[in-house]
């Protein structure tokens, strides 16, 4: 009794139409909190609280069920996320 799982990529057009914009705001705002603040671990290890985001996308799934994203989104669009945090926190505070 075989079953083949499958696998549903979560690189859509939509995940990305999410990512990038948020990555592109996310990035400035790490590099303006940790060079002018005294906290600028705020956006600088893991960009924004991932529940957060969660909860804002939850929301608008419910509101409208085409928004709701598919588990693979959710890892693709945290994936670049944390990549970005990574990234700052090497560049401004390691």
């Amino acid at each position: 009794m075989s079953s083949e799982a499958e696998l549903k990529s979560g690189m859509t057009p939509r995940a990305l139409a999410i990512a990038i914009p948020l990555t592109l705001i996310f990035a400035f705002l790490t590099v303006i909190v940790g060079l002018y603040t005294d906290k600028p671990g705020t956006f600088g290890t893991f960009v924004l609280p991932m529940i957060y985001l969660i909860i804002v996308f939850e929301f608008l799934g419910r509101a409208n069920p085409k928004l709701r994203l598919t588990p693979p989104e959710y890892v693709f669009i945290f994936t670049i996320f944390t990549f970005l945090g990574m990234h700052s926190y090497l560049t401004l505070h390691a």
